[in-house]
């Protein structure tokens, strides 16, 4: 026993002698058990949370899609919005100049339809509209003149040419029974024996007028081609098409004669016979008669009658090119700068107006599922807000902001995670 307590005491006191160590003691890591249901927490709400909590922020929501809609459709109108308030700096054309520059060639009937479109949008009281006011009358008045009229319908009658209304009308009634057409057809005959240069397409506006004269609906737009090309205003792409149609003969040229007809006949209706005359200038074919008399009887339905002729006649080629490649689209442009006469002119064949012709994105996009009066209402509401337009953006865009911000608060009595709990030490 003596010997066990010995042996103790020398391990005791060996085990006391030992130096301590020199490095830290790492202290033990208790582990512990984390609950499933906060490891397995992910950092948003879950699938079958996502639905209700869509419903909880849906006002949210149709806000936020609200303001991206209006940022959409004004910024999508910036090169639109760039054009129009280009155009809306350029002065009022001086129209009554022009108004006494058609009197004074004998074209009475273009002067007042001009004037009458001009009084339609000019400020009452106002100079320019007290001159147009005193231009019309003086063309009205010398209009009106009786042995006026009777010399031009004479002159008409005999010669078949003329720059009034009242030649015109003596040329295109001769025309109707027979005796114009052979009256031309006689004087071309002679000057082929003579010098050889007969008008092919007198000839064959004549030949054709004979042809149709048991249809008046259309026997009278013959004569008014023969008209313009005695004017000078039918231009020769378009004469090349009429003899083409003419000496063809199949029934598809002859239904193309009588489309032709048709459209000129429309046109002289919704303007007049000596406009339309004049208006035939800006025609290459059928089909750019057919646009102006599409043009002339949109505007004749929107109230303003005399607008078609005016507005192709203050802008002149510029303008007609627009209608015919944009259509309908440029109704609007074309009439906007028609008020600003030579200027307007000189905008529509800038690189602005055919910015301003582009089709919007938004509307774009909605007209291809539905067409209506929903563009077209839109579209207004742009161009009211031209000038405002850089400060709805910019309160546009703080909303938008604001919905974002909003968004992401958490809605009020929705408890925070669970933090996940960190290793503890012993």
């Amino acid at each position: 026993m003596h010997e066990r307590l010995a042996r103790r005491n020398r391990i005791r006191i060996r085990d006391l002698m030992k130096p301590p160590p020199s490095h830290r003691t790492i202290p033990r890591i208790v582990a512990t058990r984390t609950p499933t249901s906060v490891q397995a927490q992910p950092a948003g709400p879950s699938a079958r949370r996502l639905l209700p909590h869509l419903w909880h922020h849906r006002w949210g929501l149709l806000r936020l899609t609200l303001c991206i809609l209006l940022l959409a459709l004004l910024i999508g109108d910036s090169a639109a919005r760039v054009g129009r308030m280009a155009l809306a700096r350029l002065d009022d054309a001086a129209i009554a100049p022009d108004i006494d520059a058609l009197r004074q060639q004998g074209r009475f009937t273009e002067a007042l339809l001009l004037a009458d479109d001009a009084l339609t949008w000019l400020t009452p009281g106002s100079p320019a509209h007290t001159a147009v006011v005193a231009s019309r009358a003086a063309a009205a008045e010398e209009q009106s003149s009786i042995s006026r009229r009777l010399r031009d319908v004479g002159r008409g009658a005999l010669t078949g040419e003329g720059d009034s209304l009242e030649s015109l009308f003596g040329a295109i009634g001769t025309d109707l029974f027979i005796i114009g057409d052979i009256r031309d057809l006689l004087i071309q005959g002679a000057r082929f024996g003579l010098d050889g240069k007969a008008d092919p397409v007198i000839a064959a506006l004549s030949a054709v007028g004979i042809a149709t004269t048991l249809a008046p609906q259309i026997d009278w737009a013959p004569s008014l081609l023969k008209a313009a090309r005695k004017l000078g205003t039918l231009s020769a792409p378009l004469a090349e098409q009429i003899v083409k149609l003419s000496r063809a003969g199949t029934d598809l040229a002859r239904t193309g004669l009588t489309t032709l007809f048709g459209d000129v006949a429309t046109l002289a209706r919704r303007t007049s016979p000596a406009a339309a005359a004049r208006l035939l200038r800006f025609a290459d074919s059928p089909e750019d008669v057919a646009k102006l008399a599409r043009f002339a009887e949109r505007q004749a339905a929107a109230g303003a009658p005399a607008r078609g002729f005016a507005a192709l006649h203050l802008t002149g080629e510029p303008g007609a090119r627009l209608l015919k490649e944009s259509g309908e689209a440029g109704d609007a442009l074309l009439t906007s700068a028609a008020k600003k006469g030579a200027a307007g002119s000189r905008f529509l064949a800038s690189p602005t107006a055919r910015a301003m012709l582009r089709p919007h994105p938004i509307l774009g996009l909605l007209k291809g599922f539905y067409k209506g009066n929903v563009q077209r209402a839109i579209q207004h509401a742009l161009d009211l807000t031209t000038f405002i337009a850089p400060w709805l953006i910019a309160i546009a865009a703080a909303w938008l902001l604001l919905e974002l911000h909003l968004l992401r608060r958490p809605r009020a009595g929705q408890s925070q995670p669970a933090p996940r709990p960190r290793p503890r030490t012993a």
